[in-house]
């Protein structure tokens, strides 16, 4: 991908979102394999979430109300189109409740890993998943992963971060971040997997 100046100035680029997406998503490998990248990634994202903050302005008069009005009605077109809701930290095992009737049974000899798709669509995928023993590390270039455990237990490590988790629990795992989990239960895992689409 060229010199490191060049990497400077396309990292720089990546993050102001300038760049086409076949570029950006050179840059977005070249950061799952390069520590460097990845580093350089952090410190510009980093610097511009200080650059907002050290430069925030008051909004004008009525523009909260505003903002909450439409993030409502963004909520009720998402309730009103059937999908699977959108996983967050504030997600309960309730919200969840229509997409894990009894239909949804782990298969006897399912393997280490069952998945049973809900929703699949340009802009998430949402499954029901069972993991017996692991997963081994990976990295997402593509997708926010979050997770809400059902039933059993698991370590998540995230990074160099150990998240142990209990049923109820969300955890989120940003992109180019290595993760893995392993059960902790004698019993599977079972979580709702979420996993966003970044384009």
């Amino acid at each position: 991908m060229g010199t490191i100046e060049s990497m400077d100035e396309l990292v720089e680029r990546y993050v102001l979102g300038l760049l086409d997406v076949e570029t950006a998503q050179r840059v977005e490998a070249a950061a799952v394999h390069d520590v460097q990248v990845r580093g350089m990634l952090k410190e510009l994202q980093e610097a511009m979430a200080h650059h907002a903050s050290d430069n925030a302005t008051q909004p004008p008069t009525g523009l909260r109300s505003h903002v909450i009005q439409a993030i409502q009605l963004e909520v009720e077109k998402e309730r009103a189109s059937g999908r699977p809701p959108l996983l967050h930290h504030k997600s309960t095992v309730a919200d969840f409740a229509n997409w894990i009737g009894m239909e949804h049974v782990r298969p006897e000899g399912a393997g280490n890993m069952q998945y049973i798709p809900l929703d699949e669509s340009d802009d998430r995928q949402t499954a029901l998943v069972w993991l017996e023993q692991e997963e081994p590390t990976e990295i997402h270039t593509d997708c926010v992963e979050r997770f809400l455990i059902l039933e059993g237990t698991c370590d998540v490590t995230i990074g160099n971060e150990l998240h142990a988790m209990i049923p109820g629990n969300v955890i989120t795992i940003p992109m180019f971040t290595e993760h893995s989990v392993r059960v902790t239960s004698t019993m599977p895992c079972k979580a709702i997997l979420q996993r966003v689409m970044v384009v």
